[in-house]
């Protein structure tokens, strides 16, 4: 199971990552998972059966709690086009979900890339279906990405990590 956990916006681009799962090989079972709401998720719904995608893509829509999607995936994905920190990449990675994602903005903070997910080019079609069908055909690289992946995030962005950053910010700022 693929997921996305995002809002429905176009900077989200989830009709792109549509268009993306559909050029997949045939022979590599998959299923997608969107689970949000917003604008363009009518579009996105109607984009998926005009690609004949209505047996692998299923929309869950706004969920309050989306941990339930997460202990189901076996991939993180996002395609957006602008991001700051994506919290999607960070909580998938804590899940223990290897990720493929667009070289946007602040992603390649998220993760380590060829280690707890692929970061690849935005709009490179090619690679980011490469590395899907990578991570889909190996469940042995799976696995070990995404026992990397939980090891990786729960370091970098647990709680007291964070604050003591912040904290050594603060200092350096404070002697300027």
């Amino acid at each position: 199971v693929l997921l996305n956990v995002a809002q429905f916006r176009p900077e989200k681009n989830q009709r792109e990552l549509l268009d993306l799962v559909a050029a997949l090989p045939s022979h590599l079972d998959w299923r997608l998972s969107f689970v949000g709401d917003g604008p363009t998720r009518p579009d996105c719904e109607r984009h998926a059966a005009a690609l004949g995608l209505t047996d692998r893509v299923a929309f869950y829509g706004w969920q309050a709690d989306p941990t339930p999607f997460y202990r189901t995936a076996s991939i993180a994905v996002l395609t957006s086009q602008r991001e700051s920190l994506p919290n999607f990449l960070v909580e998938a990675q804590c899940a223990g979900l290897p990720v493929v994602s667009y070289s946007v903005g602040g992603a390649c903070e998220c993760f380590h890339d060829g280690v707890t997910g692929h970061l690849i080019p935005a709009g490179d079609h090619v690679r980011f279906t490469s590395a899907l069908a990578d991570l889909l055909g190996q469940p042995v690289r799976r696995a070990s990405m995404a026992v990397a992946a939980q090891a990786w995030a729960r370091d970098q962005f647990a709680p007291e990590r964070q604050i003591e950053a912040h904290l050594a910010l603060f200092e350096r700022l404070r002697f300027r």
